[in-house]
C-alpha cells in the first residue's frame, strides 16, 4: 500500500544531513507510516536551520518530495504561489497516479492547490482520498481567509469524493465528514503521564497555572497574565508559567511588571514537549484564553493526560469536547473576570479539581497515536491490512 501526503508542514535542511520537519506532525506521520509500505510526503522545504521543535522522521519508509515554500503575508510570498503553482500541480498529479491513498492536510495554500488538482477527476477505482481539515469546521463570525471557506465548502459538498476528518462533532455533518481526535502522544507516554495525576501538588499553598502557545495577541498570553493578576488580587496565591515565544514577548515582560507579577510568573521561552512535562506535572489549570481560529489545540490533550484541567476560550469544538469529558471550563476568550472566577471556584473547591483532573487523564487516551491509527484504518477500510 502506498500513501501520498500533501501538506504545508515546514521542513528544513538539517546541518547533519537530511530533512527535519515540525515535530508534532512528523511524529503523527511516522505513526501513519506503520500502516503503509511506502509513504511520499510533498511539502515545502524552507531555507535556514531547523526550528528547535523540528524532528527527522524515525520511519524509514517516508520519502520527502521537497517543494519550494509558498504562502505568507508579504506581496512577494503571495505572488510566489502563482509562480510555483504549475510545479506543485505536476507533482500532485504524479502522486495521484502513484498512490493508493492520497492524504491532504488543510486548510492552506498547498491544500487549495491539491483540492483544485484532485477534485475534478476524483480518485480512480480502488483509490481513496482523505482530507484532514485541522482548522475550525464551523467558525461562525470568526474572521478567516476566504480560501479556508472555499475548501470547507467543497469538503462539505455531496459531490466530494473523499473522506474528510475534522475536530469535533457538528450538526448536519455529511456522510463523508468524520469527527476525529487530534493525536498528541503515544500510548506509553499517556500511561507515563498518569503518574502526574497521583503526584499533583495539593492546593494548600499555591495554584499553579500554565499557558503554552505563541506569545501573540490572538493566542491570549497577555490575557493569561491579566487573569493571574486578577486571581491574586482576589486572594488566590496563583503562579503562572508561560511557555512559548513570539513577537509580543518584550511588551509582555513589561506588562508583567506593571501587573505586579514579576515574582509570580516565569517566561520559559519555547520548550520541546519532553521539557514541558515537568511543568504539566506540577500544574493544576491550563489557561488558554485564545481567540485564534483553530480546531483542537494539541496542548489541551497533552495537559489533560497529566491531569491538568483546561480553562479555555470558547472556540471551535473545545466547549463540546470538554463537556463530553466532564472536565474544565470554557468562556469567551476576552472574559478575563470570568476566567479569574473559574480559578477561584477550583481554589475554593479542591475536591472538584481533583475529580476533574482524574477525568481529564482518563479521557485523554483518545488523543494517542495508536487510537488515531486505528480510526484511520477503519475509515479507509484497511482494518484487515497487515501492519509493517
Amino acid at each position: 500500500m502506498r500513501l501520498a501526503i500533501i501538506s504545508s508542514t515546514p521542513y528544513y535542511r538539517d546541518p547533519a544531513g537530511g530533512l527535519a520537519g515540525w515535530g508534532p506532525t512528523v511524529r503523527e506521520l511516522d505513526m501513519l507510516a506503520t500502516v503503509f509500505d511506502e509513504v511520499r510526503h510533498l511539502t515545502p522545504v524552507h531555507a535556514g536551520p531547523p526550528h528547535p521543535g523540528c524532528l527527522r522522521h524515525a520511519a524509514a519508509n517516508v520519502e520527502i518530495v521537497a517543494m519550494p515554500a509558498i504562502g505568507g503575508q508579504s506581496v512577494r510570498s503571495r505572488l510566489g504561489i502563482f509562480c510555483h503553482a504549475p510545479h506543485y500541480w505536476r507533482q500532485i498529479l504524479g502522486l495521484r497516479r502513484w498512490a493508493d491513498v492520497v492524504h491532504v492536510r488543510c486548510p492552506d495554500a498547498v491544500s487549495l492547490l491539491a483540492l483544485l488538482a484532485l477534485a475534478p477527476s476524483g480518485p480512480r477505482p480502488g483509490q481513496r482520498f482523505w482530507f484532514k481539515f485541522a482548522g475550525n469546521w464551523q467558525p461562525g463570525d470568526q474572521p478567516e481567509a476566504w480560501t479556508y471557506a472555499l475548501e470547507r465548502w467543497w469538503l462539505r459538498n455531496p459531490r466530494c469524493r473523499a473522506e474528510v476528518t475534522v475536530n469535533g462533532t457538528w450538526p448536519g455533518m455529511p456522510p463523508q465528514v468524520h469527527a476525529f481526535h487530534n493525536p498528541s502522544f503515544s500510548q506509553s507516554e499517556f500511561l507515563a503521564a498518569g503518574a502526574s495525576v497521583m503526584a499533583k501538588p495539593p492546593l494548600q499553598h499555591e495554584m499553579r497555572l500554565l499557558f503554552v502557545g505563541r506569545l501573540t495577541a490572538d493566542k491570549g498570553a497577555e490575557r493569561a497574565m491579566e487573569i493571574t493578576a486578577m486571581a491574586r488580587a482576589a486572594g488566590i496565591p496563583a503562579r503562572l508559567d508561560l511557555v512559548g515565544s513570539g513577537p509580543d514577548e518584550p511588551a509582555m515582560r513589561i506588562k508583567a511588571a506593571d501587573l505586579g507579577l514579576t515574582s509570580h510568573l516565569c517566561f520559559h521561552g519555547w520548550l520541546p514537549r519532553p521539557e514541558i512535562e515537568p511543568l504539566y506535572a506540577r500544574t493544576h489549570l491550563l489557561l488558554l484564553p485564545s481567540a485564534a481560529s483553530e480546531g483542537w489545540p494539541k496542548v489541551i490533550g497533552e495537559a489533560m493526560a497529566h491531569g491538568v484541567v483546561p480553562v479555555a476560550g470558547n472556540i471551535s469544538c473545545i466547549a463540546d469536547e470538554l463537556r463530553r469529558f466532564g472536565c474544565g471550563q470554557v468562556l469567551a476568550p476576552t472574559e478575563v473576570a470570568g476566567f479569574a472566577a473559574a480559578i477561584a471556584a477550583y481554589w475554593h473547591h479542591p475536591e472538584r479539581l481533583e475529580r476533574e483532573a482524574r477525568l481529564a487523564h482518563q479521557h485523554a487516551q483518545v488523543f494517542t497515536y495508536e487510537n488515531y491509527r486505528t480510526a484511520v484504518k477503519e475509515m479507509l477500510g484497511l482494518v484487515g491490512e497487515k501492519l509493517k
